[in-house]
């Protein structure tokens, strides 16, 4: 799977979202539009390596994608975020979007990424988790605190650094979508 930013960038998927007992959804406009919904590629960003999960008390079929965001610092940076989208009257929902890995770009392949949060859906599908499992450059728990940024590109950095870690924690299905729940 890849990835074409707005900038022109194509992008092989970094992040797998394999979950066991689902499937992989190569085409995630067409999935979509299997289910009713008219132009779908508006529906959809930057969207790779989706798969079809179960969410919510009356176990929807969803679409769990990981899409890729440039940031604006001094390097190649991009930030993901997992959207899971489900089908209601012809129309997507976005029931869960937390971001939770930071990479660049510029790394050799197979770099571990800067950050990157792990998001787990419980059998119930009524309950997500979003932690820091490791296996990335940096940890949430442990990053040095925020200073005063030495220049534009740091803070911007800096500022999406505390967004992803902000997305840890669990999110709990009610009103049709997960919502995080208080720390």
């Amino acid at each position: 799977m890849r990835w074409l930013l707005a900038s022109g960038v194509v992008l092989v998927c970094l992040f797998s979202v394999a979950v066991a007992g689902t499937d992989t959804v190569d085409d995630p406009a067409a999935w979509l539009s299997a289910r009713g919904v008219k132009d779908p590629a508006k529906q959809l960003g930057d969207t790779c390596c989706c798969v079809e999960v179960s969410v919510g008390s009356a176990s929807e079929h969803a679409l769990r994608c990981s899409e890729a965001t440039s940031i604006p610092t001094e390097g190649a940076d991009i930030a993901v975020r997992e959207v899971i989208r489900v089908v209601r009257a012809g129309k997507v929902v976005k029931v869960l979007e937390a971001w939770t890995a930071l990479e660049n770009l510029d790394l050799p392949p197979r770099s571990p990424p800067a950050l990157k949060l792990e998001l787990a859906i419980a059998p119930s599908a009524r309950t997500a988790t979003i932690v820091d499992a490791g296996g990335s450059r940096n940890r949430c728990d442990e990053l040095p605190p925020r200073t005063k940024a030495v220049t534009a590109a740091d803070r911007v950095y800096r500022t999406w650094r505390d967004r992803i870690c902000a997305s840890r924690g669990t999110y709990r299905w009610g009103g049709g979508r997960f919502v995080h729940a208080a720390r």
